[in-house]
């Protein structure tokens, strides 16, 4: 089971690089956003992570600084899973 959830994240980050250098420069910035939340709640899902949360807005003011309580390198997939740049 370890092997094959360790197999699915190394597919899916070369999966996510590729992605990033061959597609992103063609693509509109709505849909780069789009590939980052789709790739961010991916990478959640194949660490297990489950997500729970209330009051979460559909969209962050513009301009917005966001200020987190940092407490691991998921906190960045967290963001990037709910929330377009």
């Amino acid at each position: 089971m370890r092997i094959a959830r360790i197999a699915r994240l190394l597919a899916h980050v070369v999966r996510g690089l590729f992605t990033m250098v061959v597609w992103f420069p063609r693509w509109s910035v709505a849909r780069r956003e789009a590939a980052t939340r789709r790739w961010a709640k991916d990478l959640l899902a194949i660490l297990a992570v489950r997500v729970h949360y209330q009051d979460l807005p559909d969209t962050l003011p513009r301009p917005c600084f966001l200020v987190m309580n940092h407490v691991s390198w998921l906190d960045i997939f967290l963001v990037d899973a709910f929330h377009s740049a």
